[in-house]
């Protein structure tokens, strides 16, 4: 007994009972033998007209539930909620749950994550707006849901936040799925928002590199400007009158060469600053190699015998 109640205790103080209840009851759906054929009388208020439905409608409904329980096996079985992962997160001082194995994924493939998300999302909406409305082939007469590309549309169209509005749910069952649906379309257009901003997002030695070829370009530009400006005054101090017109080209070359001299002084100056930084990092780099050959002497005197020995057998000679 008394172990018995300190698992029990142990359950119930760690909350996992809810989790344990959860799952039971997104398992436990299922279309049953007993409801096989048998029909429920129901009403369309926009129709204004009676229809049936079966009870294992309902139930393979409910079934969807289950594809909780899918992604929360991908979530469990992914590196970022390994045994692992959770050492490494207790070191950082925090635990990882599920909003964390999201981030995980959304930073290693933004693109992969989305798409999974989106027609994962596309093809559960569409079978359970399918199952809401299927029924209404009986009284319809305009469009019905008895085909799935009629399902798919609506959900794609509502997904993406056009609606079009040639096809809609008429049932209050469809008109909840539409409803959540239209939450799901909202999550889903922001990331692939975030994706594309991950991927147009340049990093910081994409911003270096840049740098340097907008240098070098600018470079190529002054030196191309500045031999045109002193062919132009050669040119012109060849002659004994300049023309007023010539004056002001020759003026217009200047101010654009001025110009441009200054962006490439002002690129220069970016160019030093990453410079310094790096340089700043080298000469932090090496003060802590000073500081730990200091203080481990021996491994340092290793290091030199090996140096040694690698210097004399590269001065020995193979003898035949």
């Amino acid at each position: 007994m008394c172990i018995r109640d300190r698992y029990m205790g142990t359950l119930i103080s760690s909350g996992l009972y809810k989790s344990l209840i959860f799952e039971l009851i997104m398992v436990l759906p299922h279309p049953n033998i007993l409801f096989y054929q048998v029909d429920q009388v129901m009403f369309s208020d926009m129709l204004g007209k009676e229809f049936t439905r079966q009870y294992n409608d309902w139930w393979n409904l409910f079934n969807l539930g289950k594809l909780v329980l899918i992604i929360k096996y991908i979530f469990v079985s992914s590196k970022y909620y390994s045994a692992r992962a959770h050492r490494i997160c207790t070191m950082y001082g925090f635990q990882p749950s599920y909003i964390f194995v999201v981030q995980s994924m959304m930073r290693n493939d933004s693109f992969g994550f989305t798409v999974g998300f989106f027609i994962t999302s596309l093809l559960s909406f569409s079978h359970a707006i399918r199952l809401s409305e299927r029924p209404l082939v009986q009284i319809a007469t305009d469009f019905t849901y008895d085909t799935w590309n009629q399902s798919i549309w609506n959900v794609l169209v509502t997904m993406t936040t056009v609606g079009y509005g040639d096809v809609y749910p008429r049932t209050t069952t469809g008109r909840w799925i539409a409803f959540i649906m239209c939450f799901f379309g909202i999550f889903s257009t922001s990331l692939f928002v975030i994706a594309c901003n991950s991927v147009v997002e340049t990093s910081s030695l994409e911003i270096k590199a840049l740098s340097t070829v907008k240098r070098l370009q600018s470079r190529s530009q002054v030196r191309w400007m500045a031999a045109t400006m002193l062919a132009r005054l050669a040119k012109a101090s060849r002659k004994k009158e300049i023309p007023v017109h010539d004056v002001l080209s020759i003026r217009g070359i200047i101010n654009d060469f001025k110009a441009q001299r200054r962006d490439y002084e002002s690129l220069l100056d970016d160019t030093s600053t990453i410079h310094e930084e790096f340089h700043r990092m080298i000469v932090g780099c090496l003060e802590e190699v000073r500081s730990f050959t200091k203080s481990h002497s021996r491994l340092s005197d290793i290091f030199d015998e090996v140096r040694l020995r690698f210097h004399i057998m590269q001065e020995l000679k193979p003898i035949d």
